[in-house]
């Protein structure tokens, strides 16, 4: 796909549907790859990759059908040829202004039971719509919510701000590709997600009676 020494930065973005993962896409690639539109039913039906160079570096970007639960066992299948790649950094995208429902909680959840724990070392969150947060600024949003204060511990702190615009400010874009680039660097003794990672999330799953591939 990329032949033998494949992308530099591999990048996978997670969240529920409506959350602006399409359009922060495309704005990281500078280019309308991916359809993105203001929606709350899914626009992504399926996992799509482009590319792109950025600073010199080939970047390829992941983008992924919104989870659900209508959708999480076909995007467990469709995933699996992406996470062979070996992606570097996982963006689990959350729009800031709804409010924190269920489903994101389970979109959480899936991303940790079906590629492992382990996977929370690659992971950034990208907050979006942190313009329409009328006027309160992210860092307090954070505080008040125990669900993302703990998500971010989890994730090492890491996160980032994208506004409604889909990141067109373009040092929001910048700023997030120095943090990716830190985390890989960061993990530099593994500085790709493993696949044993979700082979063995896989096997807890079915120790556990849950339907696996």
């Amino acid at each position: 796909m990329f032949g033998n020494a494949g992308p530099d930065l591999t990048v996978v973005l997670l969240g529920k549907t409506g959350s602006g993962k399409s359009a922060a896409a495309n704005a990281i690639l500078g280019a309308e790859f991916f359809r993105a539109e203001l929606s709350f039913t899914p626009v992504t039906q399926q996992c799509a990759m482009a590319q792109g160079e950025i600073e010199g570096k080939t970047v390829a970007v992941i983008d992924t059908p919104g989870l659900s639960s209508e959708i999480n066992d076909r995007l467990r299948n469709e995933i699996l040829p992406f996470l062979e790649l070996g992606p570097h950094v996982f963006l689990l995208v959350i729009r800031v202004n709804e409010r924190v429902s269920d489903d994101v909680k389970n979109a959480v959840r899936w991303i940790e039971q079906n590629l492992g724990r382990g996977v929370l070392c690659y992971v950034i969150i990208l907050f979006t719509f942190v313009d329409q947060l009328q006027g309160t600024p992210l860092e307090e949003y954070c505080r008040a919510n125990q669900f993302i204060r703990s998500v971010i511990n989890r994730c090492g702190g890491r996160s980032h701000p994208f506004s409604s615009d889909g990141g067109q400010n373009n040092v929001q874009v910048i700023e997030l590709i120095e943090k990716m680039n830190r985390l890989v660097w960061w993990n530099s003794e593994q500085a790709k997600y493993n696949f044993s990672l979700f082979n063995e999330a896989q096997r807890k799953l079915q120790r556990r009676g849950h339907a696996v591939l």
